[in-house]
């Protein structure tokens, strides 16, 4: 290969980019483009002693390759100038009129008790615990009122369900549908829940069916898996045969409803992979939309560890639904837990969009606009940027149905790269960042170091990611064979 002497000045400035490479080449991840480069041997090395070595004497002679990327645009030291997410100067409109869902919790109370749920006593790190506590009819329509308000620019708008299990309080949930339509006719309302399934018998399915109520059913896994965490709170025995019965009834009676159904498995990675993948033989589940996630341990005081077992067969087959979907063997199905992952993966893919450079001001990739893509309102009518932060922390509540959102918390909570802006501003994952307000979490008030904490984990991901894109990029050039 040919190389250039090096007498540019600015060759040696550090380019802001995340090296890689496979048994099958070398690349780098451009963060000012969001784009990933495949380079040669002698380029990865250069860069290499450049970036990641600190090298102050590599050598005096760069690459052609490095010097026409450098023409071309890519290798830029570029970062954003002006930490503050772009969204900052129009929150004030998007709170006030593009709200999109909000999600009621109609109670606090459960028939279940999880093992890891964070609202049981034993696992309640930095939550409340289960209560009996119901929102009033009252309330939920002040809830139903507020949204409607504030999505006035909006062409639909949901409303969902929560708990708790939301299915106890079914004559609020009833209450609310029902207000929403006489009130609201000619509004396009979607309604969505979030259960546990044990208590949905004929009358409220025929409702729900009814009124196009979209369910999301919490499933861990097949008998044995899912009956080790998921037991009913009056007598300790599993709830899974008496899930499967209502689905069934569903199923028979109710096509509608049943062909709507999507279903959430929370996986322990302690159990084995094998034994949870095997609910893809119940047939309930084969065309229906299934996905499945970690347990959740944020708020938790009893942190989720993975097996070893668990993190090889999980990786293999990742690996399967990943050849599967590329259709490299013929007639190889992808296992059902992993698809989740796989699909992710290619959306991701798809949804890759080149720049020519990082903007002057902007923000890491993670936070969504508080409130506006699913605002919560627990059974109190206080207001908090979705129902996955903890409704006891002061720094997550935004505000109240009856005071409105409090437009400077939710500024804060938009804008948690202001708490570490050096280190945001020169992090290599800045755009595909996933930390939320949820990670800076501190109780009282927001936190660096809550959200430095979860760096390295966001980097971990982050890099398994681009690694999945380039394997589809070898993919692509023909490289990758499976025989």
């Amino acid at each position: 290969m040919l190389h250039w002497k090096h007498s540019l000045n600015n060759m040696r400035k550090k380019p802001f980019i995340k090296l890689f490479k496979t048994y099958l080449g070398h690349y780098f991840f451009d963060v000012n483009r969001n784009e990933i480069v495949p380079i040669s041997l002698e380029s990865y090395t250069y860069l290499k002693k450049l970036v990641e070595l600190n090298q102050d004497n590599v050598d005096e002679y760069v690459t052609d390759e490095i010097v026409q990327l450098k023409a071309a645009g890519y290798l830029s030291e570029k970062r954003v100038s002006i930490l503050e997410h772009p969204s900052s100067d129009v929150l004030k409109y998007l709170l006030g009129r593009a709200m999109e869902k909000i999600t009621i919790q109609v109670t606090q109370s459960c028939n279940l008790r999880c093992s890891y749920c964070i609202y049981s006593d034993l696992n309640n790190g930095e939550q409340r615990s289960h209560s009996a506590k119901t929102i009033s009819k009252e309330n939920a329509r002040k809830a139903v009122d507020f949204i409607m308000e504030h999505s006035i620019d909006r062409s639909s708008v949901d409303i969902g369900f929560y708990g708790g299990e939301p299915l106890i309080a079914f004559d609020v949930v009833k209450d609310c549908i029902l207000y929403v339509e006489k009130k609201y006719y000619g509004r396009r309302c979607t309604f969505s829940m979030t259960t546990n399934a044990t208590l949905l018998d004929d009358e409220k399915a025929a409702f729900l069916e009814e009124h196009n109520v979209t369910l999301m059913i919490s499933i861990d896994g097949p008998k044995e898996i899912h009956n080790i965490h998921r037991r009913f709170s009056a007598d300790g025995k599993g709830s899974y045969d008496v899930i499967m019965e209502n689905l069934n009834n569903i199923k028979n009676k109710y096509p509608k409803l049943y062909n709507g159904l999507m279903f959430n498995m929370v996986i322990d990675p302690q159990n084995d992979f094998d034994k949870i993948n095997d609910i893809s033989a119940n047939g309930i589940f084969n065309s229906l939309n299934t996905k499945s996630s970690i347990i959740e341990d944020g708020y938790s005081i009893e942190k989720v560890v993975a097996s070893e077992d668990y993190v090889a067969k999980s990786e293999y087959n990742l690996f399967l639904a990943y050849i599967s979907k590329l259709g490299i063997v013929d007639g190889l199905v992808a296992p059902l837990v992993a698809q989740t992952s796989a699909d992710e993966m290619f959306m991701e893919k798809n949804a890759l969009k080149k720049q020519v450079s990082l903007p002057e001001k902007g923000a890491p990739g993670g936070p969504c606009i508080p409130g506006q893509l699913r605002l919560f309102v627990n059974a109190d009518g206080d207001l908090y940027p979705c129902e996955r932060v903890s409704e006891t922390s002061p720094a997550m509540k935004m505000g109240s149905i009856d005071e409105g959102v409090d437009m400077e918390s939710a500024y804060k909570l938009l804008n948690i790269c202001q708490l570490t802006p050096e280190k945001c501003r020169n992090c290599w994952a800045f755009s595909k960042c996933t930390l939320c307000a949820k990670s800076a979490d501190g109780g009282e008030e927001l936190s660096a170091k809550v959200k430095n904490s979860f760096c390295d984990g966001v980097h971990n991901e982050v890099e398994s990611r681009l690694k999945n894109e380039i394997m589809l990029m070898e993919n692509e050039a023909g490289l990758l064979c499976i025989h």
